[in-house]
């Protein structure tokens, strides 16, 4: 798993927010009622949410959260950069501060392609496109390379 709770949460908002554009503000607990998130939790992440300029909020009998930008100009790689801390990827994968030596171990190496299409997917990735079908995906439904 790449992502954390907090940065699953954000995701999870995120879409209910783009789901939702026409009918906002949204006030944090209806949304936490509506995503099955803890409402402190998700007030936390919204605000963060906010002070990366992703959704706007406003206090008061009328006020909420809503989308600032476009779903579809929102990456994943915003997301995940707001809320996975941040690590070197010089950093060992072996739990060494460095790869030993001044090159890289060969794990590490092997990690690199893997890790450029992990980077490629979420910064290509928008929240549009991980917007639920309305008729739902299942499992099988989804072409997966040979492995």
């Amino acid at each position: 798993m790449i992502f954390s709770k907090g940065t699953g949460y954000a995701l999870r908002a995120l879409i209910f927010l783009a789901e939702h554009m026409d009918e906002g503000p949204f006030l944090a607990g209806a949304i936490a009622d509506d995503i099955d998130v803890p409402k402190p939790t998700l007030s936390k992440i919204l605000n963060r949410l906010a002070a990366k300029k992703l959704v706007k909020s406003v206090s008061g009998p009328n006020g909420g959260f809503w989308l600032v930008k476009d779903p579809g100009l929102i990456s994943l790689k915003e997301i995940y950069e707001a809320f996975e801390p941040s690590r070197s990827y010089q950093e060992c994968l072996l739990g060494h501060p460095q790869c030993p030596g001044t090159k890289y171990c060969t794990l590490h190496l092997k990690w690199l392609e893997p890790q450029k299409h992990i980077f490629d997917f979420l910064n290509n990735t928008k929240i549009s496109d991980i917007i639920p079908f309305e008729d739902g995906l299942q499992p099988e439904d989804i072409p997966l390379e040979d492995q």
